[in-house]
């Protein structure tokens, strides 16, 4: 057994009969004891599976994997084609299949509309 293993089973000894003593003298302070170690060990656990997840995430990166949503391409010389016979966002959108959202972000490459 190594020298980490033995002072942590020792230290759980220790813990363990201090808690059982407060157990018997103070029941709902053990209750809140018991509530504050069990927040901790989740908060640790969460912080843990944050740090796997980003790592995969990273490692994924990495390795070309596309994280999120697709972009979805929109032809750009459909918008302005449909943005110079008068159509407005709404109606190049619905005929695209695509949000307006989209098309406005199309747009923002484009540039600005303008009239002639």
């Amino acid at each position: 057994m190594s020298n980490k293993n033995i002072a942590f089973s020792a230290m759980r000894e220790v813990l363990t009969t201090l808690y059982e003593d407060m157990a018997q003298d103070h029941p709902q302070k053990a209750n809140v004891a018991r509530a504050l170690a069990l927040a901790k060990k989740v908060d640790k656990e969460r912080k843990e599976l944050s740090q796997r997840t980003k790592a995969a995430m990273r490692r994924a990166k990495k390795e070309g994997v596309q994280i999120g949503r697709k972009p979805i391409d929109v032809d750009l010389d459909e918008v302005l084609r449909l943005q110079e016979q008068g159509f407005g966002l709404r109606a190049i959108a619905e005929k695209m299949g695509v949000a307006v959202n989209t098309i406005q972000r199309a747009r923002g490459v484009l540039g600005p509309r303008t009239k002639n």
